[in-house]
């Protein structure tokens, strides 16, 4: 099991590569942005859409039944001996929304205190662009809870690519960029998050969970 699992995996100079080019990718994009943070935010904002109504409050739900699900599978896996894919899929999701919407995101968003879009000045006196912190208590902005949560869903894309076919891996990825950008949209709709706040969320979940991905696959993979 343990050898077919090594061949399906990406190697390590690809994996790697991969991964600093989205990182490279991240970063830019976040670069060349920001200076449009305010125009962009101004452009989406429309409170009255129903998008930002259903997002607000169910955006994060299909996440988290997937963590619901990640539980239920670790704790059969505890109970009978399984397959590396049912237990890598359980830790992935689960130290996924651990780490990033948990405990990355909401640390940001404790200290750096930026204000969100609906609640500027009329004259936009205090906005702030994303790397400079407000300060605690200024605002609850950067980065997007919403959209880290619902990225993790892109750990069950990378376990279901181990098991699936081509296709059904693709389709797989489409469910989770098609999630994850709708509740992206849906936050700056609402006028709750800019431009950089959900971006910022977005790749630094997909770039976290690789990671992860690939820890604990490496470490699974060599128990079975």
């Amino acid at each position: 099991m343990t050898e077919v699992w090594h061949r399906r995996g990406a190697g390590g100079g690809l994996f790697w590569g991969l991964w600093l080019t989205g990182l490279l990718a991240w970063v830019a994009a976040l670069t060349l942005l920001f200076p449009y943070d305010l125009e962009l935010a101004r452009l989406a904002y429309r409170p009255e859409s129903m998008l930002a109504r259903l997002v607000e409050r169910w955006g994060e739900v299909p996440s988290w039944v997937l963590v619901a699900a990640a539980l239920v599978t670790l704790a059969r896996c505890r109970t009978r001996r399984q397959s590396i894919w049912p237990r890598l899929f359980g830790l992935s999701v689960i130290g996924l929304a651990v780490l990033e919407p948990l405990l990355i995101t909401q640390t940001l968003k404790f200290f750096w205190g930026r204000v969100r879009f609906r609640d500027l000045a009329p004259d936009f006196s205090n906005y702030t662009p994303f790397f400079l912190p407000a300060g605690m208590g200024q605002g609850e902005s950067f980065p997007s809870g919403h959209v880290a949560m619902a990225w993790v869903s892109c750990a069950a894309a990378f376990s279901w690519q181990r098991i699936a076919g081509r296709l059904a891996a693709v389709l797989a990825w489409l469910l989770v960029a098609a999630y994850g950008l709708t509740v992206f949209w849906g936050r700056m709709v609402a006028g709750a998050h800019y431009f950089t706040d959900c971006l910022f969320s977005a790749g630094g979940t997909l770039l976290l969970g690789a990671l992860l991905f690939r820890l604990l696959e490496k470490r699974l993979a060599g128990r079975y």
